[in-house]
């Protein structure tokens, strides 16, 4: 376990620091490159991978696992919301549009690019389903939750103007957020997966599992690279303009998560893998701020320049982190 670790985490720092070479030689591409490889790893590299794990996988999606990882994800994000707009409105010395910012980085942690090469490459692509379940829950409730605080504390426009206001009043269409969720493409590969495996449909498993091992590699190396790609893009003159809100994003992205699951965690059982699945959701909870919170926070005018900021340098100080959260995670659980 020990050597696989440390061969996995140092796979993904190597490729991390070519992605942060490759962005910093990209300049002004760098952008274009970020998404689409991102585009490529979880709209088509993931789905088939997803589909992959789950039709050949001994875990069973009983319904304690998803429901288990749907309570903590969804708990979790209402909690440090709420502790961040209460702590912020007893001292009622910030903008709205800068308390949105604040939520949006409390409650929507990125579920998926950043943990997945660290999944695939730590405990394998049979734990993939894990990350979809919490982060396909995550998107409804940023879709729903996160759209509406986000157009209540906004100030601009879709542009960001500024000179356009975000009306309070408008509607949810929780309809279109369902659809959104249904149709993203690693849901799409589960959904496949279940229908194939509750009809029993024959499929060519031992083909199958020759591509799983080189798409599992493809998909990590990709993912590590695109977390590069992000850091290249770290703006250092602004770091000591927000050098006294990182302690406080610090403080709800990763010491409350981690002190609420490990409470959390000791009412929960998961009939099979209980310390893997944990472990995972833990890294889960603890996760950097979803990289869609910036593009959030430039659709509301929900202060863009520091969100951002703060996605890329706790997305390095997680970096850091995630190996220590994963060498200590069996004795926690």
């Amino acid at each position: 376990m020990a050597t696989s670790l440390l061969e996995g985490l140092l796979t993904i720092y190597i490729f991390i620091g070519i992605g942060l070479i490759i962005g910093k030689l990209l300049g002004e591409y760098r952008d274009r490159v970020l998404k689409l490889g991102t585009r490529l790893a979880i709209y088509v590299l993931t789905p088939v991978l997803v589909f992959i794990s789950l039709v050949n996988t001994e875990i069973v999606l009983d319904f304690r696992l998803v429901a288990g990882i749907i309570l903590v994800q969804v708990t979790t994000s209402l909690l440090l919301m709420g502790i961040t707009f209460a702590f912020v409105k007893r001292r009622g010395t910030m903008e709205n549009p800068k308390l949105g910012g604040y939520l949006l980085i409390a409650g929507f942690p990125n579920a998926t690019v950043f943990p997945l090469p660290i999944i695939l490459s730590v405990f394998g692509e049979a734990y993939l389903t894990i990350i979809f379940l919490f982060s396909s829950s995550a998107l409804v409730l940023r879709g729903t939750l996160g759209t509406y605080t986000s157009i209540k504390l906004g100030s601009g426009s879709i542009e960001g103007s500024g000179e356009e206001k975000a009306s309070p009043t408008e509607n949810i269409d929780v309809k279109k957020t369902i659809l959104k969720v249904i149709g993203f493409p690693p849901t799409i590969g589960i959904i496949l997966a279940v229908i194939f495996l509750a009809t029993g449909t024959p499929l060519p498993r031992d083909a199958l599992e020759l591509i799983k091992d080189p798409l599992s590699a493809m998909t990590s190396c990709l993912g590590s690279g695109i977390i590069g790609l992000i850091l290249a893009g770290l703006d250092t003159s602004k770091l000591k303009t927000y050098k006294r809100d990182l302690p406080a994003c610090m403080l709800i992205r990763f010491v409350i998560p981690f002190i609420y699951f490990m409470i959390v965690s000791r009412f929960m059982k998961f009939s099979t893998d209980d310390t893997i699945i944990k472990s995972i959701l833990l890294l889960e909870v603890m996760g950097p701020p979803a990289i869609f919170n910036a593009l959030f926070a430039v659709n509301f005018g929900l202060k863009p320049e520091f969100v951002a900021t703060m996605v890329v340098i706790l997305t390095l100080c997680m970096i850091i982190l995630a190996p220590l959260i994963i060498v200590v995670a069996p004795f926690l659980f």
